[in-house]
């Protein structure tokens, strides 16, 4: 992708399954919009994460996926069109459940969790 009319800034690298701003310019006609994609989605509505309609302001809201990997941040234009776009990296905090001992069948038991309880929820 090469930036054009347009340019979608967002932080580089991100913790997993949390908010972020990107700071973008261009056009903002009617439909235009502001995507996070994975780009090896199998089509185009399937690799669409998060968006954020481009009116009115420079600024839009998009949250990363609860999982890690390289995904593309977009302006997308009404017709599809990208004009401009960057790459970004998210890491996930792994989450581990762990159970102390053997558990007897039928008793309750303890589970420590470490990660992300956002995640977790899904």
């Amino acid at each position: 992708m090469r930036p054009a009319v347009g340019c979608a800034l967002a932080p580089p690298d991100l913790e997993g399954n949390r908010a972020f701003q990107v700071r973008w310019s261009g056009p903002a006609g009617a439909g235009d919009r502001i995507v996070l994609v994975d780009p090896q989605g199998s089509s185009r509505a399937a690799s669409l994460l998060s968006h954020a309609i481009a009116t009115g302001t420079t600024a839009a809201n998009l949250r990363a996926p609860a999982q890690s990997g390289e995904f593309d941040v977009l302006f997308r234009m009404a017709q599809g069109i990208a004009l401009a776009g960057q790459r970004l990296t998210v890491a996930m905090e792994p989450i581990v459940l762990r159970v102390p001992g053997p558990a007897k069948a039928g008793k309750p038991f303890q589970v420590q969790f470490t990660g992300d309880h956002r995640a977790a929820r899904g």
